[in-house]
């Protein structure tokens, strides 16, 4: 099942949190850090069953918050 989640203050403010806190020590990107932070509150609404990426460091990253699925490793 998918979900179109709103981009909204409340991703934002997680999402610079999320920069502020573990971007520098993980390398933890921008644009990732939006799409880690629009799961993080999604799970506040629908559980996330796992987070799904191929970014490699996304995944390092996400597995700290939620089970991670590397669609290439699954191959």
């Amino acid at each position: 099942m998918f979900n179109i989640v709103e981009v909204g203050e409340a991703v934002k403010s997680v999402a610079i949190n999320l920069l502020d806190s573990i971007a520098h020590e993980k390398g933890l990107r921008t644009l990732d850090s939006m799409q880690l932070s629009t799961a993080i509150i999604t799970n506040q609404i629908f559980l996330i069953d796992y987070f799904v990426t191929s970014d490699k460091n996304l995944c390092n990253v996400a597995k700290d918050y939620f089970p991670v699925f590397d669609p290439e490793s699954a191959m």
